[in-house]
């Protein structure tokens, strides 16, 4: 009856539900009235993300506002012919990469991001890797030995390719002629020696 469906009403006057509620065994008409209320606005949070000397830019920039308990990422583009030179987070330095995730945001935060110049390689030097760990591990004596035995080593092979490598006609020709006047001239020794 209406009394005993009043009285299952009255025990949720006052409280707050979600989803829905089930009058059961109805008998007669039931009056149910809901009042609603505006849901709590999210807490909220502010990162500022910014460039320090230009040269590139970030994505998103400026004041980027994020949901309490939620991931946002930041990406570092830079200009043609530049590199990200260094990325800090509320001050801290960070490892200098293409971008910065936020995870479960709990506080506001300062993220800048400086550009350089990028840097092209030269040519890679063999024996630079095997200089660099003698000279970290402070065998500067070996590395002295290395340097000396390279030179002597380049010096023989400079002097075997030279005695090794054939002679032009020219230098044949030149002493050629040298041998034809010293033949000539123990011949001029012979006769006058024959006359006396």
């Amino acid at each position: 009856d209406i009394a005993s469906d009043l009285l299952s009403l009255s025990s949720l006057s006052g409280k707050r539900m979600k989803g829905m509620y089930t009058l059961s065994n109805v008998t007669a008409d039931t009056l149910v009235v809901a009042t609603y209320e505006a849901s709590p606005a999210p807490v909220t949070y502010a990162i500022t993300a910014s460039v320090e000397g230009g040269h590139g830019k970030v994505s998103p920039s400026g004041l980027v506002t994020c949901i309490q308990g939620s991931n946002q990422a930041f990406y570092f583009i830079p200009d043609a012919g530049y590199q990200v030179a260094s990325v800090t987070v509320d001050g801290q330095a960070v490892e200098a990469s293409s971008s910065y995730t936020f995870y479960d945001i709990q506080a506001a935060h300062n993220l800048a991001v400086s550009f350089k110049v990028q840097v092209t390689p030269g040519p890679v030097n063999p024996l630079d890797p095997l200089v660099k760990q003698l000279t970290r591990t402070g065998d500067t004596p070996l590395v002295v030995w290395i340097g000396l035995i390279a030179i002597f080593a380049g010096a023989v092979v400079v002097a075997v390719m030279i005695a090794r490598r054939p002679r032009s006609r020219h230098e044949y020709s030149g002493s050629q002629a040298r041998s034809r006047r010293s033949v000539k001239q123990a011949n001029r020794s012979d006769r006058t020696i024959h006359k006396r």
